[in-house]
């Protein structure tokens, strides 16, 4: 079964376990709905606050955007914009739609760049299907609260869509491993995955959740509370407004002057506050840089989360996304998507030497040998010289790459130069 469903606009995250997939439009580059700052287009815009919270509400563990375009950049001509498109998509659990066109959007690229993009998609199809995210940090999508900024007209964006997406939208250019958590997700055992969970500006709160955020601390997890958090009630107590020893903050002060009751193997703050730093970010488009914010948001992130303690650890620079998942028990993915595109001349500038240096999961360590890569762009050359036949079957054959094991037990990756995408593969094996 598949839901047309936008999961940014209001209720629309709670749909989670009534669907199997998402489907939803997004202008990226336009005012969309009460939207009216978009996401934007790379080299400045990411599309992972939007479709990974399509993913997390889709019970198939991935969903179909359609992401629209203005006219001017769409059709022949805007392939590599379409590529990009599709495998920031892809790298955050989406399955990019083609050919449509609504009002003033257009999907991106021709027939070439949609055969580019959904040849390498089935070809390696069961890999993407059954992927799970490595992530550091938790990113609630504060769902019940949209439902509270609702006015008489329109939807309130400001009060926390904004602070959601620029939170989702920085960690990537950072690189921190996130995970989008609706709000109405929230569970003991879905927050002990995390090493941290941001909070922005998630204000309705129910009382079971509230308990399982402090029991989170309690247990030696770190909480970012970015902008008012947990003032009011959810939906099941009609968005009211809490009293002030009921907050989350009263319940998790009454936590930090207890220190008996924080785990001993506390060493850094459990809680950080911040004046909604993801909204500053996110709504400062000037000079095709967002910048305001920024800091505040890599001082949270550094108290909750040191470097030495992050799932992977990167020299690539902001215009370079990676994204970590597990395939399997014993396998290991990162994916790295190139954001370093010129959209109105279609240029791409290929990445840089990258290196990657990535942490094995608990109890394993990784297998010994190289580490393998596929791009789209590794086809033979025989193969490329017959792609214009339709039904002729393209091949990826995966190339290796040396890594390095270091004695503290990462694996150190040295990537060459790639232009769009391409994914790593390492294995693990027990202890």
């Amino acid at each position: 079964m598949v839901g047309n469903t936008n999961p940014l606009f209001p209720g629309r995250s709670l749909s989670g376990g009534a669907i199997d997939i998402a489907h939803f439009e997004h202008h990226a580059a336009v005012q969309f709905g009460p939207i009216v700052v978009p996401t934007g287009l790379p080299p400045l815009g990411r599309l992972g606050g939007v479709v990974r919270l399509g993913a997390a509400v889709s019970s198939a563990g991935y969903c179909w955007p359609t992401i629209y375009v203005p006219q001017r950049l769409s059709g022949k001509g805007h392939e590599n914009l379409h590529k990009v498109i599709a495998m920031d998509c892809l790298a955050n659990r989406g399955v990019l739609d083609y050919n449509y066109q609504y009002r003033n959007g257009y999907s991106p690229g021709s027939d070439t760049s949609a055969a580019w993009a959904d040849c390498f998609i089935k070809q390696f199809a069961s890999y993407y299907g059954r992927r799970i995210p490595r992530a550091d940090v938790g990113l609630v999508f504060p769902g019940q609260t949209q439902l509270a900024n609702l006015s008489v007209f329109t939807l309130l964006p400001e009060l926390s869509l904004y602070d959601y997406l620029g939170w989702a939208q920085a960690m990537t250019e950072l690189h921190v491993q996130w995970e989008a958590v609706p709000d109405d997700q929230i569970s003991d055992q879905r927050l002990a995955k995390f090493k941290a969970v941001v909070l922005p500006t998630v204000t309705c709160l129910s009382d079971t959740t509230i308990n399982q955020i402090a029991k989170y601390v309690q247990d030696g997890g770190r909480v970012i509370a970015s902008g008012n958090v947990g003032t009011r009630y959810s939906s099941d107590r009609f968005l009211w407004h809490r009293p002030s020893d009921q907050t989350l903050m009263a319940s998790l002060a009454k936590l930090a002057h207890n220190a008996s009751s924080v785990s001993a193997a506390q060493t850094h703050p459990p809680i950080v506050r911040g004046d909604s730093p993801g909204k500053q970010f996110y709504i400062d488009i000037a000079d095709g840089v967002r910048k305001d914010g920024k800091s505040s948001i890599q001082d949270a992130l550094a108290q909750s989360l040191p470097a030495t303690n992050r799932t992977v650890r990167t020299n690539a620079d902001r215009l370079v996304g990676l994204f970590t998942y597990m395939d399997s028990d014993t396998q290991i993915a990162v994916d790295l998507v190139n954001y370093n595109i010129e959209p109105a001349t279609d240029k791409v500038a290929p990445t840089k030497n990258i290196t990657v240096t990535l942490q094995p999961p608990k109890g394993t360590r990784f297998s010994t040998g190289p580490v393998t890569v596929i791009s789209p762009d590794h086809r033979t050359a025989a193969q490329q010289e017959d792609s214009v036949k339709p039904l002729t079957p393209w091949r990826y054959p995966p190339i290796e790459l040396p890594a390095t094991q270091r004695p503290d037990g990462t694996l150190h990756i040295s990537v060459p130069p790639f232009r769009i995408y391409c994914r790593i593969s390492a294995k693990v094996e027990g202890p």
